[in-house]
């Protein structure tokens, strides 16, 4: 299949399961907020927040580093499989006991604690789960992916708004997170051991060794990603508390549904600019200069029209609780340009191997 077209297909399976996905986890965040009010939300933004950040120590930049190697070279595929998921798998069970930590001995209420510890649950094995979509990215499969991220946050959906209805307590409802983590880690294993046999776990030392140094880039650029990304909720929680993330995270999330299209389609060129680095690179430069003329074009009529009508969404879906919630949504509706322009450009930077120059700008 031509690139363009395996780009485009894709392209098109990741934006239909994110978006899908994403739909799912953002309807249960709007019922939740109407039931629960800020207070849990801000509690459940700070648990993501953290979690997620810690979840990061898990991938080290090996995911990345396998789709780029085994992109270019399939026979490679077995001996990344086996080596990092028994590597990931380690570092997800040290991951799990400093989140269980970090509960236990931090100054947080019962109900927060408790929310940290069933969203870490959530973020690790989700994490752990990442392994197999970079195994189906590495061989330009994403409509595994695809399946994976919708499956899990339909059941998020489900179990959530059943549980809401039931017993119209926080608490139950958020728990259904660690169950729907656990569903996609052994969704990911049965289709990537159906597609290219189950992994030949081993422990090749010297190996992960260089696996892990060659990864330490990725791994920086991810964690400096996170950083941005996750620091603020954090910040604002300790600082401001939880009625005041609160507030910021409504807006936040709608954003980040509002760009699945961007980091989809990031995903679906990352291979395969890698593939055309090794094989031709004139290729590869004019791929670079469709996709950010394409980003730039798509981006800005849309962040436009996020301002304009930022008052009727934010209001209509979380309620007038929320009104709070536009002002932020309106200054950050600008950053989707921004943040299109920086998913190409770090997809140019890893593929000519300059991530050491992306960390130290």
């Amino acid at each position: 299949m031509k690139t363009a077209k395996l780009i485009a297909k894709n392209t098109l399976f990741l934006i239909a399961g994110k978006g899908l996905g994403d739909l799912c986890t953002f309807v249960f965040l709007v019922y939740f907020a109407r039931y629960f009010g800020k207070d849990f939300v801000g509690k459940y933004g700070f648990s993501m927040s953290v979690g997620g950040f810690l979840a990061v120590l898990i991938n080290l930049g090996l995911n990345a580093l396998m789709v780029r190697e085994v992109s270019k070279d399939k026979t490679k595929d077995a001996i990344y499989a086996g080596n990092l998921l028994v590597t990931q798998a380690v570092l997800a069970a040290f991951i799990w006991f400093l989140i269980g930590w970090m509960a236990l001995v931090l100054p947080m209420n019962g109900d927060t604690k408790i929310i940290l510890v069933l969203i870490g649950t959530y973020q690790v094995f989700c994490k752990l789960s990442v392994h197999f979509d970079a195994e189906f990215r590495a061989h330009e499969e994403m409509q595994y992916s695809a399946v994976l991220e919708t499956s899990h946050k339909v059941l998020i959906l489900i179990l959530g708004l059943g549980s809401i209805y039931l017993w119209k307590n926080p608490i139950r409802a958020l728990a259904v997170y660690p169950i729907s983590g656990v569903a996609r880690f052994i969704l990911g294993w049965v289709l990537s051991a159906s597609r290219y046999g189950r992994p030949h776990f081993g422990v090749d030392v010297p190996f992960i060794k260089e696996a892990v140094v060659k990864s330490m880039p990725f791994f920086f650029i991810t964690l400096l990603l996170q950083f941005y990304d996750r620091l603020g909720i954090v910040l604002l929680t300790l600082l401001q508390g939880e009625s005041a993330s609160g507030v910021y995270l409504p807006a936040d999330r709608l954003l980040v549904s509002a760009g699945v299209g961007l980091s989809m389609l990031g995903t679906s060129i990352f291979p395969a600019m890698s593939r055309l680095s090794h094989q031709f690179g004139r290729e590869l430069y004019k791929l670079y200069e469709r996709s950010m003329r394409l980003t730039v074009t798509l981006t800005l009529p849309v962040a436009a029209l996020l301002f304009l009508v930022s008052q009727p969404i934010m209001v209509s879906l979380f309620g007038t609780g929320f009104s709070e919630s536009v002002s932020v949504f309106k200054i950050l509706s600008w950053g989707l340009i921004l943040a299109g322009v920086n998913v190409m450009m770090n997809s140019l930077i890893i593929v000519k191997n300059h991530e050491k120059v992306w960390v130290k700008m």
